[in-house]
């Protein structure tokens, strides 16, 4: 074998055979191709180091951003849920509202039909008086024929039968349609009860937004890591609260990290998300950091009504209103049921 060089040099003559020329070629080939499969790995190594760094690196309010982007898209899962729900007790309320005008329209109608047949019935049944008796003298003896007899059974009187049957027709009319009436009343006052009990009025009006959501956080003020029972609304100090539903005041004072807090019980309302549907439970929400209280304990309290003003008493770092809703005394999201937000 000879080397030339591309210049004017020195060539190289050397001998060899063709067994170790494939060997030696053979030897390339195999080194040339471990050091690929090395260097391979070892850039797959640096990637997957680089992107472990990027997400250790990555700041938190990028996470954050993506988990409050997830939250409030089942937010609004939940509310779109909710709202078709409240659609359909709307419009069964509706339904109850229109049968209980129909059928108080026919109960008055069967009422005047009743009154009608009862008195044709008196007119048809009435016995009149002799004419003897017209000048207060009882009619005597031996004036004119005598005749006399029982009185047969009014069922037996041609003159009153359809009297008693139409009158008793219409008075088992009467009696059902009175009956389905009080059922329908019952059951469309139990159900407006249950709503308004059920706290989904926004407690803030006007200008406010939420700086806080429900569940895991830092505590702004300690910067320990807690859990977050409620909301808190931003809103200018003095900012009137509005009670969300029904209900009776049962604390009014102040208690440690709420400030000045505010408590309602509510009953029993409506839990639209229920396992197997809408169901009944009982509803208590909390109103902290107060700058003062407008009702006391014991009050009853309607929805929309004033109880209180926001301030930033507690631990608190500028007025806010902390809101909470307890279902059967355990803390719940209360996003989930403010309807007009």
């Amino acid at each position: 074998m000879l080397l030339v060089p591309s210049r004017a040099g020195q060539t190289v003559c050397f001998h060899t055979t063709k067994t170790r020329l494939l060997v030696w070629v053979l030897v390339s080939v195999i080194c040339i191709g471990t050091v690929t499969v090395h260097g391979v790995r070892a850039v797959v190594r640096y990637v997957a180091s680089l992107d472990t760094e990027q997400a250790v690196e990555r700041p938190p309010t990028v996470r954050a951003g993506r988990i409050e982007s997830a939250r409030v898209a089942a937010y609004q899962l939940e509310m779109r849920q909710m709202q078709r729900e409240m659609d359909r007790v709307e419009r069964e309320n509706d339904t109850l509202r229109e049968a209980t005008d129909l059928l108080a329209s026919g109960f008055a109608q069967a009422v005047d039909r009743h009154q009608e047949q009862m008195a044709q019935f008196t007119r048809l049944t009435s016995i009149p008086l002799p004419d003897a008796e017209a000048d207060g003298e009882p009619a005597s003896p031996e004036d004119g024929d005598g005749r006399g007899g029982p009185l047969g059974p009014l069922s037996e009187l041609n003159v009153s039968t359809p009297g008693l049957r139409a009158a008793e027709s219409e008075l088992h009319e009467m009696l059902a349609l009175t009956g389905r009436l009080q059922r329908l009343n019952i059951r469309l006052q139990a159900q407006q009860h249950l709503l308004r009990s059920t706290p989904m009025l926004c407690p803030l009006e006007g200008r406010w937004h939420l700086t806080d959501a429900f569940g895991r956080r830092r505590h702004p003020v300690t910067g320990a890591a807690d859990f977050h029972n409620g909301i808190d609304l931003s809103a200018p100090s003095g900012t009137d609260i509005l009670a969300p539903a029904d209900g009776v005041v049962t604390f009014v004072g102040r208690q440690s990290g709420y400030g000045r807090l505010v408590i309602i019980d509510h009953g029993t309302g409506l839990l639209l998300s229920g396992r197997d549907g809408p169901e009944s439970v009982p509803f208590q929400t909390y109103y902290g950091h107060l700058r003062r209280s407008l009702v006391q304990v014991g009050d009853q309290v309607e929805r929309g009504q004033a109880i209180a003003e926001v301030g930033s008493s507690g631990l608190s770092t500028g007025p806010h209103l902390h809101y909470e809703i307890r279902v059967a005394g355990e803390p719940v999201n209360p996003l989930d049921f403010i309807a007009d937000r």
